[in-house]
């Protein structure tokens, strides 16, 4: 009697209790780049700032230089608007403070880099009039054309090419 109870336990455990038939498991749907970035937000903003000393003949002999960039992304379109301050002391004496904002689209293509999500931005050539408390010896503010590769890295947006470019886009607005 116990030699048969145990091949019951014995049979029980390798089959299993039966029950429900095991239900066909849905494919797991991966995302896109464009799903994975805009999942953590649809405004990405990067700060940086500059100093300096020039030499002459440039009638500039300290600067300083205050970038804020702010990407509107969707899937189809991203639009950013850089916000350029500058504060620069000429060679003669006076401070000048300048500001002088851009809004404009920039190209962008979707992808994926070594299996992280990344994003390739291309800003066109920019030139706008400074909006200055003074004459800037300068001119009109020009920034050239820009592409730049960018992948998703701890919930930022960080610049791998050209390895020269050192933004990180962190989502929200700063």
């Amino acid at each position: 009697m116990r030699a048969h109870v145990f091949t019951i336990v014995l049979a029980f455990s390798l089959v299993g209790c039966g029950g429900k038939k095991e239900e066909a498991k849905q494919p797991v749907e991966k995302e896109t780049s464009a799903q994975e970035i805009l999942r953590l937000g649809n405004l990405w903003t990067n700060v940086s700032s500059d100093k300096g000393i020039l030499s002459p003949p440039s009638k500039v002999s300290l600067f300083r230089i205050h970038r804020k960039s702010e990407l509107r992304i969707s899937e189809n379109v991203i639009v950013e608007k850089l916000t350029i301050e500058e504060e620069v002391q000429l060679r003669d004496g006076p401070i000048v403070k300048c500001s002088t904002e851009f809004e404009h689209q920039v190209g962008h293509r979707w992808g994926r880099n070594h299996g992280e999500p990344a994003v390739e931005v291309v800003r066109p050539a920019l030139s706008a009039e400074r909006k200055c408390d003074g004459v800037h010896p300068e001119g009109p503010l020009a920034e050239p054309a820009q592409r730049a590769l960018f992948v998703l890295r701890s919930d930022n947006l960080v610049a791998i090419e050209p390895l020269v470019d050192q933004r990180t886009y962190i989502p929200g607005q700063l």
